[in-house]
Parts: structure tokens; sequence; C-alpha cells
């Protein structure tokens, strides 16, 4: 009985110990370059989140944010005009602008494939001129010193806004997904619409002085239109801001103001800044 229950007792054992033995035997056999199935799982899962990594678009499909114009010149330009209408009637003019050249506005780009995008802003400008305007009636007698004619003296003090609408496409010199700073040139179109103006002007004749006219100045064109072209840096921070210096040159094809020595640029040159999410 003794010898029973010992064999049974190493049989148990053996069965035990067998397949600890063949376990022990494979890994000790492995050779040293191979890999075991682990590591092999985790490869796929590396190799994935570099693809993802490399598809991160630094361009994003649409972004919307704020921009701040700075033009190089006021849009209404100083200026004085003589007029000789006829031999009774001579008209001489003098303007000095007095607005801002700073302005505010919003900016969404859409991205288009490969390295182009289309940006859209929209900008409010203040503009403030004064006027003088001289006109003299009569026949001046050239045989005396003193000026004989009828001098009528308008001082006039015009604001007004103008809304900016911009259209460009851009095309970056980098695709949408690869990172870094990247810089792009643009070409489009813009509009501008001029409206709350209000006027003051103050006449005076014969040594009296009437105040005030508040008729608006008339402006030429309500909603002037023009062509666009710049170019532009973009970067992008770690929190996904980003920060877009831009230079424009805008050539008007009519002029919103343009009324004797009064007249609106048509050469526009600004300075944009823009932060978009």
């Amino acid at each position: 009985m003794k010898m029973i229950f010992s064999v049974g007792r190493v049989s148990m054992s053996g069965k035990l110990f067998l397949p600890l033995l063949i376990l022990m035997t494979t890994a000790a056999g492995q050779e040293p370059g191979q890999t075991s199935s682990t590591s092999t799982t985790q490869t796929p899962s590396s190799s994935s989140s570099s693809t993802a990594t490399q598809g991160k678009a630094y361009v994003r499909r649409i972004s919307v944010g704020l921009s701040v114009p700075v033009l190089v010149f006021y849009p209404v330009a100083n200026g004085s005009l003589r007029q000789d209408v006829n031999s009774t009637l001579q008209v001489n003019s003098n303007t000095i602008t007095t607005g801002h050249r700073l302005g505010l506005g919003a900016v969404v780009q859409l991205a288009l494939p490969r390295q182009f995008a289309l940006a859209g802003s929209l900008s409010l400008r203040r503009v403030a001129f004064n006027a003088t305007k001289n006109t003299f009636t009569g026949v001046d007698n050239p045989n005396t010193a003193a000026d004989e004619r009828k001098l009528t003296t308008d001082d006039e003090s015009t604001k007004a806004r103008h809304w900016d609408l911009t259209v460009l496409v851009r095309r970056y010199n980098k695709e949408h997904w690869e990172k870094g700073r990247r810089w792009f040139f643009e070409l489009g179109a813009a509009g501008r619409r001029t409206n709350k103006i209000q006027t003051s002007v103050a006449t005076t004749a014969g040594g009296e002085t009437v105040c005030c006219n508040t008729t608006p100045h008339e402006v030429a064109n309500k909603l002037a239109r023009g062509v666009v072209g710049g170019v532009g840096l973009h970067f992008t921070d770690e929190i996904g801001v980003r920060f877009v210096p831009e230079f424009r040159y805008t050539r008007w094809l009519n002029r919103s103001f343009d009324n004797l020595s009064t007249r609106s640029r048509r050469d526009q040159f600004e300075a944009v800044i823009s932060f978009t999410f």
C-alpha cells in the first residue's frame, strides 16, 4: 500500500512539473534577436500614433477670429483744388483729413484642398475730414488792390463709416498638415459700403455766419469695388491659436468720396494682424 501511495504522489508531482519544464525549456531556447508577442502587438499601436501626429492639420478646416487692420495712409487724402468755372465764378476748396487709420474686424477662413484656403474679412473704419470751400462771384477790378468779388465760405466737418468686405484665395507654401510656420500669398476682391454720414457746415457771407447745415456730405459711390493682393505669415502656438500678420494692397475701382478737393484714395496699403481659433 505504501508503494502504491508513493507512486501516486510521484505521478501527481510529475503531472505538475512536466508542463513547467517544457515552458522553461522553450523560454531558454528562444533566440536573443526574437521579440515577444507582447512587443509585436505594441508596434501597430506606436505606428498608428505616429500616423495620427502626421495627420494633424496646422491650417484648420474652419478658423474664425478677430483682425486689426492698420492703414498706411488715411482713406481720404489731403488736397486742394481751384476751379475757374467761368469769368464770374471761382471755387477754391481745401480738405484736411482727421480720421483714423486703425480699424477692427472679424475674419473667417475655410481650408481648401492641397495648399489653398478661402479667407473672408469684414472691417470697420471711421472716416473724418474738414473741408473749406471759398466761392467767389462777380468780377474783380484788376486796377484796384481790393477784391470786389463776393466771397462765401463754407466750413464743413464730416464723419462717416466704411465697411470693407474682402474675399481672398490664399496659397500656402506647405500642405495643411505640415508642421511649422508658413507663408502665403493671396488674391481677391473687396467691396466698401459707406454709411452713418454726419455733416455740419457753417456758412459765412458778408461778415455774417450761419450755422449749421446738417445735410450729409454727398457720397459718390455708396458701394465701392476693388481688387486686392497680399502676402502674409501663419504661426500656430501650442494651444492652437493662429497668429497671422499680412500686408495687403487694394486698388479701388471707384471712389466713395469725390467732391471738389475731398477725394477718397484709390491706392490703399495696409497691415493686418489676425488672431484665429
